[in-house]
């Protein structure tokens, strides 16, 4: 059974893996406008910015659980073995912190 370079054997893996990393990467960029209007929001006093920073607080949480839902399903339906696992573990273990990025503690 010959597949397309650089693609997973099992059908959906890769899919799955897709779209866990395009949740990632909303997340994050959730977080960077949340920072930018929390910047201008201090900066200006400016209200809509400060309940925009709230707002979408509550967004990046509800995908921070989508993310971690989505990358259990993954590793409960796919069992995947040593790249492969590393490549769900990657996606999905990634947390902000003040100073950027760093990797959850289990």
């Amino acid at each position: 059974m010959a597949s397309a370079p650089g693609r997973h054997l099992l059908p959906g893996f890769d899919a799955a893996l897709d779209g866990l990393t395009a949740n990632i990467l909303l997340m994050g960029a959730l977080v960077r406008r949340s920072l930018c209007n929390a910047k201008t929001g201090f900066l200006r006093r400016d209200v809509d910015d400060c309940a925009a920073v709230i707002a979408d607080d509550e967004e990046v949480d509800l995908l921070e659980k989508t993310v971690d839902k989505e990358g259990t399903a993954i590793l409960l339906r796919f069992q995947p073995m040593t790249f492969d696992l590393r490549r769900v573990l990657a996606r999905s273990s990634w947390e902000p912190t003040s100073k950027g990025f760093q990797i959850r503690r289990w």
